[in-house]
Order: structure tokens, then sequence, then C-alpha cells
């Protein structure tokens, strides 16, 4: 079980350093894509997370070249062949089998 500053994180979150950043990744790179790609709505709420963080985390993923833009304003997969989107989503399907429980 890891802390990150005051916030008691689980097994699955302290490993990709948080909850919202792992739900993020599970929904972009293990869920099925919506045929329109991923809402920032959408996203959010599946995330946990106002769309303000939200837009930082996708930042962060465009820069990485794990996510591109889908018209406007949605969000969908930039290469689910990459070998960096491969190995996460590999890491994600295999934290699913983690307890997410949270030390108190």
């Amino acid at each position: 079980m890891g802390v990150r500053g005051s916030k008691n994180l689980s097994d699955r979150a302290w490993l990709l350093g948080a909850r919202p950043r792992r739900l993020l990744l599970h929904a972009l790179l293990v869920e099925p894509t919506p045929d329109a790609g991923w809402s920032p709505e959408s996203l959010a709420a599946r995330c946990e997370v106002g769309e303000r963080g939200l837009d930082r985390h996708l930042a962060r993923l465009r820069d990485l070249g794990l996510v591109r833009r889908e018209g406007r304003r949605n969000w969908a997969p930039a290469d689910p062949g990459s070998s960096l989107s491969a190995a996460l989503a590999e890491l994600l399907r295999a934290l699913d089998g983690v307890s997410d429980r949270r030390d108190e």
C-alpha cells in the first residue's frame, strides 16, 4: 500500500500514481472506444475527476502518443498497437485481478 501526499492509495492506484489516472488509462486503452470517441464528460465521470483535471491528464497522454483527438472534442487511443499502448493495456488487464482495497 502506498501513500502519496496525504492520500491513501490502493495497491493498483499506487502502481500508476493515482486512481483517476488508472481509470483513464483503462477506459482509453482497455475498454471499447465509443464510435465517436470518448467525450470529455464521459471520461471525467468514468475517471471520477473534473474536466479541468482531465484536460491535464489528456494533454500528457497526447504528448506520450497514447491518445488523439477524435473530432473537435472527443478522444480515442492514438495507436492501440504501439508497444507502449499494448504494454500498458496488458498491465491494466493484469491489475483488474488485484484488489482495489485501501488500507485505512
